[in-house]
């Protein structure tokens, strides 16, 4: 795991996370047991979404809502003031991203043990211990794949 780092760089490796926003068209969703997903103009796909990427946009909301109770964020301009406006940074949408969070958490817990932080004797931060984690360029290139064809994909016409 990197450490983080507090600007734009920090703001760029969030931002730059999701991609096509973890979409994909599932062609035949029936044979794979799934519920109805978003509608398709492709006859007999369904879309769906990834538990990584809502997980992932649960993070970023949550960074985002932080981040804008930072006069230092806002006036780098690393997050738009206009951001608070939107509705997923209403405190609803964030407490449900929380608790969403919380149950990843507990279904994948990972048990690797942490070490101490080599600044602080008495911190914990999680950084150095070797986790063994899935290729996150493997699944970005997989969602790529599998994009719907329409960005519109979500909207009623």
């Amino acid at each position: 795991m990197d450490e983080w780092e507090y600007g734009p760089r920090s703001a760029d490796l969030w931002n730059s996370v999701l991609g096509n926003k973890g979409f994909v068209l599932i062609n035949d969703w029936k044979r794979y047991g799934l519920k109805d997903g978003i509608g398709s103009k492709v006859p007999g796909a369904g879309i769906y979404g990834i538990s990584a990427t809502h997980q992932f946009h649960c993070i970023v909301d949550a960074f985002t809502g932080l981040a804008i109770q930072d006069p230092k964020y806002v006036k780098e301009l690393w997050v738009s003031p206009n951001f608070a406006q939107k509705p997923a940074f209403k405190p609803r949408h964030i407490f449900h991203c929380l608790d969403y969070l919380r149950q990843t958490v507990m279904c994948n817990a990972d048990t690797t043990m942490e070490w101490r932080s080599a600044d602080d004797p008495f911190h914990i931060d999680g950084y150095g211990p070797p986790h063994q984690c899935k290729n996150w360029d493997e699944v970005v290139q997989w969602l790529g794949a599998n994009t719907p064809p329409d960005e519109r994909f979500h909207q009623e016409e």
